[in-house]
């Protein structure tokens, strides 16, 4: 499920939730918008003996919404407080916007114009960096996402690890000496005379904050969190690679940043905490289909199905028909859940075997907000999900090999099933078997320089 489709929808969840509201009288026995999704009263009072039977068993294993508590750390323990208390007052969505275009360039090279727009946000912002920095020694850290509010969880965290993760970035460009008089793309006169110090040590700190502050978001209980960490994680690691192939690079920093990536996977969440999530928003949507909100079951794959016809479709549906499509839907995300141990190739047949089994879109009772809402791009998030974590172990091996140590005992690689291949030359080390984010890309290797 990719961020796109989880904006538009939220969207039109936030006008169909008004309309609903508006539509009906406020009396003392109205349920509040929050309540009615994580209460789901109209699938709860389904009659269907075997959707019962399904939801019996989410209830037992406490995967409910409302079984769904909060993950709760003390405010003078939680770094992500810091954060939000430094950005409070600031609208952090365009500031990450206007931010992003910067980080188009590989190994964290700028162009002049592009140098002094970095360094003016860096400035700007140097106060709340800090103070960010410095909470990240704290012991935990939570932005405090709620499980159960699901389609309408408050999600005013990506924003601002979007913000803290690309000024840490611009911290360790300007270390490596990319935001001074010598650093983008001056001229190799110009840059020889006015070359700035580079703090090898500074970059890896920034580096080492970027990817701790990915890592909690991707903690969080939401898979737009999830998928968003996915994408911030891909730019700490292009500031690691900068730092990684430096020639002033000594093993000591190698050291640090391979401390930092085993961080991260010893914290990584499991896959099924994503399908758990995706569980929740799937239960919240039949809630609203029930409750009439049809415009709710929006879908970014009009190729299978327009739009219209997606919408004729549930109009027709009467509540034996949408019994049996979230029966449908119920069972094909417990098969998905338990198969999250194995690697992606493993889990691919599992995927075709579910659009089989629905049939064709002109069958009668063909579960269409299962297969064109919820599930048709399941296979491309566990694609993703297997390849962020993938290129973390990746990374581990090629620090490890780049200061002649014994590899970590990964294993195979989650998203080709294959073993890591590790090439050493006399200058570097590459690894490759990690794979890829789209299907249709090329490997590009993991290079780190040598050390002695």
């Amino acid at each position: 499920m990719n961020c796109s489709r989880q904006t538009q929808l939220a969207a039109m969840l936030a006008l169909g939730l008004a309309c609903l509201g508006c539509s009906r009288q406020q009396g003392a026995e109205s349920l509040d918008q929050r309540q009615m999704l994580s209460e789901l009263p109209a699938t709860m009072a389904s009659e269907d003996a075997e959707l019962r039977q399904e939801l019996d068993r989410l209830k037992r294993e406490n995967l409910l919404p409302w079984q769904q508590p909060a993950r709760q750390v003390p405010v003078e323990e939680n770094a992500a407080a810091v954060l939000a208390q430094q950005l409070a007052g600031l609208d952090a969505e365009p500031l990450a916007a206007q931010v992003a275009p910067l980080f188009a360039e590989p190994g964290l090279q700028f162009s002049l114009t592009d140098q002094e727009a970095a360094r003016q946000l860096l400035e700007r912002f140097d106060t709340q960096r800090r103070a960010a920095r410095q909470a990240l020694e704290r012991a935990d850290a939570s932005f405090g996402v709620e499980p159960a509010a699901g389609l309408l969880a408050e999600l005013e965290c990506i924003a601002q690890a979007r913000l803290i993760v690309r000024l840490e970035g611009f911290a360790a460009a300007d270390a490596l000496g990319h935001l001074g008089p010598g650093g983008g793309r001056t001229s190799v006169t110009e840059a020889a005379a006015t070359a700035p110090l580079v703090d090898l040590d500074a970059a890896v700190a920034a580096v080492a904050a970027m990817m701790q502050w990915v890592d909690v978001l991707a903690r969080e209980p939401n898979s737009v969190c999830r998928l968003e960490a996915i994408h911030l994680r891909s730019e700490a690691l292009a500031a690691l690679e900068a730092v990684a192939q430096h020639p002033g690079i000594t093993a000591e920093h190698l050291q640090r940043l391979a401390d930092s990536v085993q961080r991260s996977l010893s914290q990584w969440p499991n896959d099924a905490e994503v399908c758990q999530t995706e569980r929740i928003l799937g239960l919240q949507m039949y809630e609203l289909v029930r409750n009439g909100r049809f415009d709710a079951a929006v879908s970014d794959n009009p190729v299978a199905m327009s739009p219209v016809e997606l919408a004729r479709r549930l109009r027709r549906m009467k509540p034996a028909d949408i019994d049996r499509d979230q029966l449908f839907y119920l069972r094909a995300m417990d098969r998905i859940s338990r198969q999250c141990q194995d690697d992606f190739p493993a889990r691919q047949p599992l995927f075709a075997q579910l659009r089989s089994s629905a049939g064709t879109p002109e069958a009668e009772g063909y579960p269409a907000i299962a297969m064109h809402v919820l599930l048709h791009d399941m296979e491309r998030l566990h694609r993703f999900l297997t390849f962020d974590r993938a290129r973390m172990e990746g990374w581990a091996a090629a620090l490890a090999a780049a200061q002649g140590e014994a590899l970590p005992p990964l294993g195979k690689s989650p998203r080709t099933g294959e073993a890591y291949r590790v090439e050493r030359r006399s200058d570097r080390v590459s690894v490759l078997g990690h794979g890829t984010l789209e299907a249709d890309e090329a490997e590009r290797p993991i290079v780190v320089r040598k050390v002695q």
